[in-house]
């Protein structure tokens, strides 16, 4: 009888039935449970038939196969409203979707009073709990992960100063991992209940906030100290903090360059012509802090790959730090061997024609599209002496 009667109660708790309530008898196809139990035919048909006629039987009409008056030929499966779903739960030892959305409901009403900004969120959870609507992050007949779950937005909402996953995880979760694993689900409950959608904005940092860079770049600290990085052989990198730290930035480069791979970015740093060189993809704060801080004599030139997502990274350069910041030889080359643009990448560059920030690299982009092929645009392939030829004006 069990393996039929976990199959009903498992549809019926995905049920509106189960979310909301039953306002009238449960119904389902005997065909259609019998299908889903994976017992169309043979023995394991025999085996559920018995099953549910005897559950028919025990449960004293609150479970009942309704049947062709003439043939017998069973129709559906009727569960009643009163007393059904307790009768079928008790009989599995499982507790009923209506104590689960009770306990559920009480769990975020105990939880609106504990933090102050959260309590609009708690009450709305608690009431979409009990009216069957939507609970995500949360996940029903989840008793455990949701209590996991809430505890470690509570955890987030609470973290102060600034610490790596790692160490903040161990702290909230107990496991150093258990965080960025509950990621997506934390980051929606955040965004509910204060707009925020980072953990950065919480002071949980992926990586330390630093940026890599390499060339004439003096630090001046508020007692008159400096500390001078353009003798460096090699990259350093610079924590937000010290720069944060610093009253004045100053540089006698002519020209800041960014760099999309690191790869690159280190090569440079053996030919570098005397250019400020930073290395970036999609910059963090440290970046856009020490870009913001530059003198104003500079030039910003940034190189990338040539495919849509380096002129993305470019698009992303330009709006967040405001900047005039020029492609360097992001001229993409034409590849009759090169695999064609797929769905996303066709939308990124239809994006970028949409966009004012890239607007004087609208007739590029719109050639490029036209092309239908991402071309040879790893810039890796554009040899270094072209690149520090073109940084000292001569290309």
């Amino acid at each position: 009888m069990t393996p039929i009667l976990h199959t009903l109660a498992t549809r019926y708790a995905s049920a509106t039935a189960g979310r909301r309530g039953a306002g009238r008898d449960f119904l389902i196809d005997y065909e259609e449970l019998l299908i889903e139990a994976g017992a169309r035919d043979g023995d394991a048909r025999e085996l559920a038939e018995a099953g549910l006629v005897l559950a028919e039987r025990l449960s004293q009409g609150l479970l009942t196969i309704d049947r062709d008056p003439r043939s017998g030929t069973p129709g559906n499966i009727r569960l009643a409203r009163q007393g059904g779903e307790a009768w079928l739960f008790g009989q599995l030892g499982e507790v009923a979707p209506s104590a689960q959305r009770e306990a559920m409901a009480r769990m975020f009403e105990d939880a609106a009073g504990r933090v102050e900004y959260w309590g609009a969120w708690c009450d709305r959870l608690a009431r979409q709990v009990r009216d069957g609507g939507p609970v995500s992050p949360f996940k029903r007949g989840d008793a455990a992960g949701n209590r996991e779950l809430l505890k470690v937005i509570e955890g987030v909402l609470a973290w102060q100063g600034e610490s790596l996953m790692p160490y903040a995880s161990a702290v909230i979760c107990g496991d150093s991992k258990r965080l960025k694993s509950l990621g997506k689900r934390v980051l929606e409950a955040l965004g509910a209940i204060t707009g925020r959608t980072s953990m950065e904005a919480f002071g949980i940092l992926e990586k330390p906030r630093s940026v890599w860079l390499h060339g004439p770049l003096e630090l001046v600290f508020p007692r008159g100290e400096t500390l001078d990085f353009s003798g460096l052989p090699g990259a350093v990198a610079l924590s937000e903090v010290n720069l944060a730290a610093a009253a004045a930035i100053r540089t006698c480069a002519t020209i800041c360059l960014t760099v999309e791979n690191e790869a690159v970015f280190l090569e440079l740093v053996k030919r570098n012509p005397g250019v400020l060189l930073v290395w970036t993809r999609f910059a963090g704060s440290g970046v856009m802090k020490m870009l913001g801080r530059l003198p104003t004599h500079i030039l910003f030139r940034h190189f990338g790959d040539t495919d849509p997502a380096g002129f993305e990274i470019l698009r992303d350069l330009r709006e967040r730090s405001g900047l005039e910041i020029r492609p360097l030889l992001m001229e993409p080359v034409p590849d009759p061997a090169s695999p064609p643009f797929n769905e996303r990448e066709r939308e990124t560059l239809r994006r970028l024609l949409g966009s004012a920030v890239v607007a004087d690299l609208h007739p590029l982009l719109a050639r490029y599209l036209a092309g239908g092929t991402k071309g040879r645009f790893e810039q890796e392939l554009v040899p270094l002496d072209r690149v520090v030829e073109a940084l000292a004006g001569r290309e």
